[in-house]
């Protein structure tokens, strides 16, 4: 076989094992080895992306997702407390997501909340000031609203 030909078909190879890789659907979609894959669903609330960044931020920042209330009916139904418990199902003693939830993906406004959280963040407010934000911009807006505990008073970032 000619070294030109060897060196294309090796390539090609390479391009699809890193496309397959990438669409596995494991931790590094988040660039972290702890997550686990993120709920496939059948009828995703966002793009992929959004989801993806969603899942992401609320994993990672668990001491501001906790004091984050959620605007779905999620409170009603399935006794959510914070957008925390609309993405992740159950985390290890180290607090480090063991087993994503479902739900968010599926729903619009956990997906909403938790982007609305992450950019308030990534502006450098810290947890008080990020659930005042999205409380006085999201509450108005809709009917329900999870029993959230407040957070701390000291700065949490």
């Amino acid at each position: 076989m000619p070294q030109g030909k060897k060196f294309v078909q090796i390539l090609v190879s390479l391009s699809i094992s890193s496309l397959l890789l990438a669409h596995v659907g494991d931790s590094s979609a988040f660039g972290a080895a702890s997550f686990p894959r993120i709920p496939n669903v059948k009828e995703p609330a966002a793009e992929r992306a959004d989801i993806e960044q969603s899942y992401r931020f609320v994993g990672e920042h668990p001491e501001v997702a906790r004091y984050v209330p959620c605007f779905c009916a999620c409170s009603r139904t399935k006794n959510h407390k914070s957008i925390d418990d609309c993405f992740v199902q159950r985390r290890h003693t180290d607090g480090v997501v063991a087993k994503w939830n479902s739900h968010a993906a599926e729903c619009s406004i956990c997906v909403t909340v938790a982007l609305q959280a992450r950019d308030l963040y990534l502006a450098s407010y810290d947890t008080p000031a990020i659930r005042a934000a999205v409380e006085k911009d999201l509450a108005p807006k809709f009917r329900y609203h999870t029993d959230t505990p407040p957070p701390p008073e000291a700065n949490t970032r």
